[in-house]
């Protein structure tokens, strides 16, 4: 939460497990965020599959599964793709569209190593 302190919004790409995560963070900032496979009861299945925000003049769309991802999103004029699921943490960049999944959160974040591609 220490690392978060400042922040501008909050990006959730789903998989909240509780909703209590989501008002602790919205006590830091507001907080965009969607369900993930885990959030399938209670209040987090109630979460949107998909969201789209637009923040500092370019718009990002939230989506916790790429596998899921059913639109253009450099047609629809999308700069940024937030997804989670895998929980590996990557960044790429593709038809000049941002594709990030922050990982697994924590310290250690599932102990993966960041992938960037291309």
């Amino acid at each position: 939460m220490d690392a978060l302190r400042g922040v501008d919004h909050i990006l959730h790409a789903g998989d909240v497990g509780d909703i209590e995560i989501l008002e602790a963070l919205r006590a830091l900032a507001p907080v965009t965020a969607i369900r993930g496979n885990v959030d399938t009861y209670g209040p987090c299945a109630q979460l949107p599959p998909t969201e789209a925000v637009e923040l500092g003049g370019k718009l990002f769309y939230l989506i916790h599964s790429l596998h899921d991802l059913d639109l253009k999103p450099e047609i629809a004029e999308i700069a940024c793709v937030v997804s989670g699921h895998s929980h590996q943490p990557e960044i790429r960049e593709e038809r000049g569209v941002l594709y990030l999944n922050r990982g697994a959160p924590g310290r250690d974040g599932f102990r993966c190593r960041c992938r960037w591609r291309t």
